[in-house]
């Protein structure tokens, strides 16, 4: 008997998985043992892989064989994808901040080509707010869409304006054009949308006392939901998609010595880049690229795993294909450049690294492979691997429950089971395309395509067919193969393994209609993103002031809560809370909504008004800090993660358009009379709010459409109609309350009682 026969006997394998398992979710359970998580999740992935070749493969017919091998292949990468990860993320490090003992000369630069105006400008104030000696410092726009605006918005702000003729090699290109012409002795770099923090220069320039460090790079944040988290309402419970990246995997390659620039939110040593002749324009990653010159030069890299920047994410499924896309090709370029298995200079832990970071984006046609071998099975009885139920299930599950389960754990928190799947799904057929065009194209001039940010999106809807025609079509064949399946199973003598491909297939399709439904763009009715913050402050009118909390704030407005609603006809308010400078803000707003929450208080959206220059900066610069309280969730397990992959249909909807009612609507069932042209006409009252009221009356020919007097009893209300609607042979009608001309007293009464 051959030695691999005894190990993969029945009752010893299940011993083994059951011991692993159950050492996985007793440390998953005590959140502790990463290292040894890993170890076991390669252990049982390794245990799989080698029964795989070894008793699995289809060797019957040439189909058989080819449909074989091919899906053993996919499982090929994903294992080696697995070892390099775990690789990656195997011991974090976690620096702090060095202190600054000196001072070097700093050049911020900030890339534009055609992005809002308004998104530079946030950027440009928040670099103007870094706490560093204004001496030692210099702000440059590197303007690639040579737009007078943007030269007029720098010499509004008092920052340095840099354009040049063309844009020859892109970012790359516009980025030493602007070291040509700048002296700083580091060159701190920021994409049109990442808003530094105040202390960012104080937590990174520290690391360049050691004369050898060419790169800092710090984690990136961002201010908006991702396109998994946004279109289908899962925000609250999945981590942003890059966070893995920046706060694992980069973290874990810094122990290497191989954390790379990321494009954006970094800093680098002048003399470093000139001595590899700045940045790379070979290929379209140029941050990348510039890293891995930088590490094969002998230089170090240091990586703060702290986020003193945030930016925005791509707003639509569009917008984050192209992105990725540009990173697949670029990546691909760079294989076949200066492939960093061979480049000399290199650490063997730096070539693990780097191509790890390479090998990721090649996930494109591995994963349609994982998506349509079920159905080989189901339409044309060719079984991509042959295995009975149990063992598959044995080996199969064991090592992808382990990795589920882990997952949480070994990414420090930053990625739920099953999402990975989803994300890989969502890209795979333009994985696919631009990496193979990245191969091809690597002696090429490529075109750079820039991500759009801060995107405005009039009316909901998907993206177009060229973005999802592929997934439409493979969800459509794997339907049709699970109902095929379904109805074989009811035949009398059912083919073996049938239940394995219906699963598999449906979990498939579960994926699918998950990434679809990314695809779908939300209405955006705000012009600037809110962003949360705790922050204490007051509303004030010509009456009172009220404490209050700030829930988030952006540029044109603000949501705080207070402890009771807020009872006033006057629309007009001003509200005061403290700015980043620690100066008192007091800003004048419109109340535009009020809702009230559970505990009795209520939460009033204010809209700001006639904000001068001063105020306007010193908003955008409060805003523009980091968030607080985001209110996202740690993570799910296992279950969890699933029954939200599986509700995603069920959760996934349009968003309404949110209420914009000055104050609360709250049911008041009394007698009401309602005199107008002359008439006087009896009704009841519906709900009434401080600045509203709905009443119903006898159907009327003729409804109000002037200001008219509204009678509840004692009170006498002045008030102007809204809308009248016809319903079942009555009138309703919305009406605004312009005034009070009697019974004040009651009708502040009334409310104090709905507070209450």
């Amino acid at each position: 008997m051959h030695w691999a026969d005894t190990f993969y006997s029945p009752f010893p394998s299940l011993v083994i998985s059951a011991t692993l398992l159950a050492v996985v979710l007793l440390l998953n359970w005590r959140g502790t043992g990463r290292k040894i998580l890993v170890a076991i999740c390669i252990l049982l992935s390794s245990r799989y892989m080698l029964w795989r070749a070894l008793y699995t493969l289809n060797f019957d017919d040439g189909w058989g064989m080819g449909v074989s091998l091919t899906l053993f292949l996919a499982e090929i990468y994903g294992f080696v994808q697995l070892l390099l990860f775990s690789y990656q993320a195997w011991s974090p490090t976690d620096r702090e901040s060095p202190p600054i003992t000196a001072y070097p000369t700093v050049d911020i630069m900030v890339t534009v080509v055609d992005e809002p105006l308004y998104v530079l400008k946030r950027t440009l104030i928040g670099c103007l707010a870094l706490r560093y000696p204004s001496d030692r410092l210099a702000i440059y726009v590197l303007d690639d869409g040579h737009r007078p605006e943007v030269n007029s918005l720098a010499n509004e702000l008092g920052v340095s304006y840099l354009s040049r003729e063309g844009r020859a090699h892109a970012k790359a290109g516009n980025l030493n054009a602007g070291i040509q012409r700048s002296s700083g002795e580091l060159i701190a770099i920021f994409d049109v949308d990442h808003v530094p923090s105040p202390d960012f220069l104080e937590k990174t320039v520290g690391f360049f006392d050691d004369e050898n460090v060419a790169i800092v790079q710090t984690a990136q944040g961002f201010y908006n939901q991702d396109i998994f988290q946004q279109s289908i309402a899962t925000g609250r419970h999945l981590r942003n998609e890059q966070e893995l990246f920046f706060r694992t995997l980069q973290s874990g390659r810094d122990r290497h010595n191989s954390a790379f620039f990321a494009g954006s939110s970094g800093l680098l040593r002048r003399t470093s880049l000139e001595s590899i002749g700045g940045f790379q324009t070979a290929t379209i990653t140029e941050d990348l690229h510039t890293s891995l010159f930088l590490h094969a030069k002998g230089y170090k890299s240091c990586y703060l795993n702290e986020t003193l920047a945030f930016g925005l994410m791509p707003e639509s499924f569009e917008g984050h294909t192209k992105q990725r896309t540009r990173w697949a090709t670029g990546t691909s370029q760079v294989l076949v450049r200066d492939n960093p298995l061979f480049m000399r200079g290199l650490t063997l832990p730096q070539r693990l690294d780097y191509f790890g970071s390479i090998h990721y984006f090649y996930f494109g046609l591995p994963r349609i492979i994982f998506l349509i071998a079920p159905i080989s099975w189901i339409l044309f009885s060719t079984p991509a691997l042959k295995a009975d139920t149990g063992p598959l299930l044995n080996f199969f599950f064991s090592a992808y429950f382990a990795s589920l389960v882990a997952i949480r754990l070994i990414s420090r928190n930053t990625r739920n089971p099953f999402w990975s799947d989803v994300h890989e799904v969502v890209m795979c057929f333009a994985a696919t395309r631009a990496t193979i065009v990245g191969l091809f194209s690597a002696n090429k001039a490529q075109e750079f395509e820039v991500t759009p940010k801060g995107s405005r999106f009039e009316t909901s809807g998907f993206a177009g067919a060229s973005s999802i025609g592929g997934h439409l079509c493979l969800f459509g064949l794997l339907v049709f193969g699970v109902a095929t399946g379904v109805l074989q199973l009811l035949e009398p003598n059912p083919t073996p393994g049938l239940p394995v491909s219906i699963g598999w297939a449906s979990f498939n399709a579960i994926l699918l209609s998950a990434a679809i439904m990314s695809a779908h763009k939300q209405r955006q009715l705000r012009n600037f993103i809110r962003r949360a913050h705790r922050l204490p402050c007051s509303i004030l009118d010509e009456s009172k002031q009220t404490d209050a909390e700030i829930l988030d704030l952006s540029e044109s407005g603000v949501a705080v809560r207070v402890s009771a609603p807020w009872y006033a006809l006057q629309r007009q308010i001003s509200i005061q809370f403290g700015t980043k400078a620690n100066e008192l803000l007091t800003l004048k707003g419109e109340i535009v909504r009020q809702e009230l929450d559970s505990s009795g208080g209520a939460t009033i959206g204010i809209q700001f008004k006639d904000l001068d220059e001063r105020a306007a900066q010193a908003l955008i610069a409060r805003s523009s800090s980091a968030p607080q309280g985001d209110g996202v969730t740690t993570g799910m397990g296992v279950f969890r993660s699933f029954a939200t992959l599986l509700s995603v249909l069920s959760r996934f909807r349009e968003r309404l358009q949110p209420s914009r009612r000055q104050a609360p609507r709250l049911p008041l069932a009394k007698q009401c009379r309602l005199e107008f042209e002359g008439s006087l006409v009896s009704g009841r009252i519906r709900d009434v709010s401080y600045s509203g009221v709905t009443a119903v009356f006898p159907a009327l020919d003729d409804p109000p459409s002037q200001i008219c007097i509204l009678s509840i009893e004692d009170v006498e209300l002045r008030v102007s109609p809204i809308e009248s609607v016809e319903r079942s042979g009555e009138t309703l009608v919305r009406f605004r309350v312009e005034s009070i001309e009697k019974g004040a007293s009651e009708w502040h009464a009334w409310h104090q009682s709905f507070s209450r």
